[in-house]
């Protein structure tokens, strides 16, 4: 029993520990590529949950009702460019704000006029406005999930199942926008075909007749 109680807290701080790295790598703006080190440390967390998940078996159970930390402010704005895009309707900041106020992507708590700073910047383009807001929805995403899974961790009532269950739910957001990212930042292949050189050869024929035809004389 007491083995299995010390086995659950490391399990615990060692979850724990996995999520405060990956809110860390999230928030630091230093690194030349922040994206993937952000989900560097979010498969770094996911390998941690695999091996309490085998360690600890599931069985049945209530799931953890610990509540989730709010929300970043702009989850959501990467559906709010790309729905205006579909539309044939100009990407501006006025039309962002808008179409995330009618998404409900803003809440009342939230200053529209910060949102304005990030998106007023001269001579941007659409694709560059697009990776923009990607690059920020991965990285306050990575941020929000190391966040709940921390808030789980340190609930002393969710047993290492419970942990488990959070926390791949919590990493199945990531997983999402993951996705997105990888479709938008990965080139698109492009199909090539050698340019024939070679002559193409004949087909095979009967010889030419070089000798001239004989005319048979009737007797």
């Amino acid at each position: 029993m007491y083995a299995r109680i010390i086995a659950a807290e490391s399990a615990r701080r060692r979850l724990r520990k996995a999520a405060a790295r990956l809110v860390h790598t999230a928030r630091d703006a230093s690194l030349p590529h922040p994206v993937p080190a952000a989900l560097a440390e979010a498969d770094t967390l996911a390998s941690v949950v695999d091996d309490i998940a085998a360690a600890f078996p599931a069985h049945s159970g209530s799931l953890s009702r610990t509540p989730a930390p709010p929300p970043a402010l702009h989850d959501g704005l990467w559906q709010c460019l790309t729905a205006l895009v579909r539309r044939h309707v100009p990407v501006d900041p006025v039309t962002v704000i808008w179409e995330a106020q009618q998404r409900g992507v803003l809440s009342a708590a939230d200053d529209p006029r910060v949102l304005l700073t990030f998106l007023a910047e001269p001579d941007v383009s659409a694709p560059y406005l697009g990776e923009c807001i990607l690059h920020r929805s991965v990285l306050t995403t990575a941020l929000h999930v190391g966040r709940r899974i921390m808030a789980f961790t340190d609930d002393p009532t969710n047993t290492p199942y419970q942990l488990v269950v959070g926390s791949r739910r919590a990493l199945a957001e990531l997983t999402a926008i993951r996705a997105r990212w990888h479709h938008a930042t990965t080139p698109t292949p492009t199909t090539w075909s050698p340019r024939r050189t070679a002559r193409a050869v004949p087909r095979a024929g009967p010889p030419p007749t070089t000798a001239a035809p004989t005319n048979r004389i009737a007797r």
